[in-house]
């Protein structure tokens, strides 16, 4: 089939130009979804927000780590982690 035929004879041809365009149609939404959709980043609550308050004070005392150890600190949540931070300030 020579090419002067797509051009002059389209009813021989719809299913495939119309396969084409869905399937092109298709590809292009499937990739523009995957391209822009940002889905959030899952927080896992730190323990001393979700395991330590259900402790009773003499567990929270038995603790290796205590959560008041550390005097001067504070709580940094990032979407990686939960960090106690140290202040430099004596």
């Amino acid at each position: 089939m020579p090419i002067s035929d797509i051009f002059f004879r389209p009813s021989r041809n719809t299913k495939l130009i119309i396969g084409t365009s869905v399937a092109t149609t298709l590809a292009v939404i499937t990739i523009a979804r995957l391209a822009f959709h940002k889905t959030p980043p899952r927080i896992i609550p730190s323990p001393r927000e979700s395991q330590i308050p259900l402790l009773s004070k003499k567990e929270q005392e038995d603790l290796p780590y205590p959560p008041d150890v550390l005097p001067g600190a504070r709580d940094v949540t990032s979407p990686v982690s939960h960090m106690h931070l140290l202040s430099n300030h004596n």
